[in-house]
């Protein structure tokens, strides 16, 4: 009886040390299920800390965009000229907090947002415009090749330019704005198959010179805006009827002062583009991005269309030359009845800003008369002129009868 009493004993005791061991393993259980679910709602470490900088970016990158929006000079419009690397700033910022709980929500409804506010003015350009309709094909045989080339500096080597020139042989070379020096290089070392030249050179980096292996005819030069800086046009012709190319450089702005100047100048090629006649086929070295204002309303006021395919960088904006900080400064803008069957970037060759090369046809028959541009009046350098030739009239009647006296004597 005894052993048996000890052996229940040491039975009781044995099922309350398991009875025991259980409650503890299920007590630590459930503590552990709840660390895990603490562990899951927190999310990774890792990535709760790497938020942080990602915070302070994308905060950095919605005042940028909202700047962009306010008229404040200079800073505004550089801060409108980076909405293409806002919005991959916003999203790379968006991607560690997606691996936060607690940061997810409010980081990704920021960042995408405004990520897609500057994505309105970014994505226009990279949706297919659609085809002209009827005969395309005819059309294109009509097709044009053009180049728009700006030289900034006069140490820049021309030969390497000539060089690709001669590789991509466009029909027409606009070189829109450049010092004498390398323009005089340039127009020496061009292949000899670009027999038609119209010069118009200036000491002050505004010469504009137009190499074209076909005919030109009607070339004008117009000084218009406060500056009085050159716009210069000419027509090319063609089996079905002619184009207008027109060439333009305006002031590169780098503070609030010199940003009004380009603004007045555009607004006054605007106005004067907006006259001519024709399909008509603009390039030039505009020192805007298309995201800023003045550029959205020298398109509206010139009733002209971006032809860009995507959004085609082709200066640094940066003190480092980055691809991150490239930004379309030069562009080839046309009217609604002149199609592009391509434009693209060249390569650099020593340029700060790149070539852009397109190929552009008619896409329709119909065509305006061909109507010549008027020469620049001369009424405000002819007037001081006449002024001395008609007093000088009454003199010479005067001088006529005394002449005679003289005779007679």
């Amino acid at each position: 009886m005894e052993s048996e009493t000890q052996n229940l004993g040491t039975d009781t005791t044995s099922s309350d040390n398991i009875a025991a061991t259980s409650s503890s393993d299920g007590v630590a259980a459930t503590g552990g299920a709840k660390k895990k679910a603490k562990k899951k709602d927190s999310g990774s470490d890792l990535a709760f800390f790497a938020s942080f900088p990602c915070i302070v970016i994308a905060i950095a990158a919605v005042a940028v965009t909202v700047v962009g929006f306010v008229p404040m000079g200079f800073i505004g419009y550089m801060c409108a000229s980076v909405r293409a690397q806002l919005i991959i700033v916003l999203l790379i910022c968006a991607v560690p907090p997606l691996f936060s709980p607690p940061l997810r929500l409010p980081m990704l409804i920021t960042c995408v947002v405004f990520a897609a506010v500057n994505a309105a003015f970014v994505v226009p350009c990279m949706i297919p415009k659609p085809e002209p309709t009827g005969d395309v094909k005819s059309l294109q045989v009509l097709s044009t090749r053009v180049m728009q080339l700006s030289i900034d500096d006069e140490a820049t080597p021309i030969e390497p330019i000539v060089e690709q020139i001669t590789a991509l042989h466009p029909e027409i070379v606009c070189l829109t704005g450049s010092p004498m020096q390398p323009l005089l290089k340039l127009s020496e070392q061009m292949p000899p198959n670009y027999m038609h030249r119209e010069t118009f050179p200036r000491d002050d980096g505004y010469a504009m010179v137009i190499y074209s292996q076909v005919p030109l005819k009607g070339t004008r030069l117009r000084k218009v805006g406060p500056a009085k800086l050159p716009l210069v046009s000419t027509t090319i012709h063609f089996d079905y009827g002619w184009n207008r190319l027109i060439m333009l450089k305006v002031p590169d702005p780098t503070d609030d002062k010199s940003l009004e100047k380009r603004n007045q100048q555009l607004a006054a090629c605007a106005k004067a583009i907006k006259e001519m006649s024709g399909r008509k086929i603009v390039v030039g070295n505009f020192n805007t991005t298309p995201y800023a204002v003045a550029f959205g309303s020298f398109l509206k006021d010139a009733d002209l269309e971006d032809t860009r395919i995507g959004v085609q960088p082709n200066w640094n904006l940066g003190p480092i030359d980055l691809f991150v900080t490239h930004v379309p400064a030069d562009h080839i803008l046309a009217t609604s009845n002149v199609s592009f069957k391509s434009r693209y970037v060249c390569a650099p060759m020593g340029l700060k800003h790149r070539p852009l090369l397109g190929d552009f046809y008619p896409n329709t028959k119909e065509n305006e008369p061909y109507t010549e541009e008027p020469a620049e009046p001369a009424a405000e350098t002819a007037a001081p002129a006449s002024e001395p030739a008609a007093e000088s009239k009454p003199q010479a009647a005067d001088e006529k009868p005394k002449k005679r006296r003289r005779r007679a004597k």
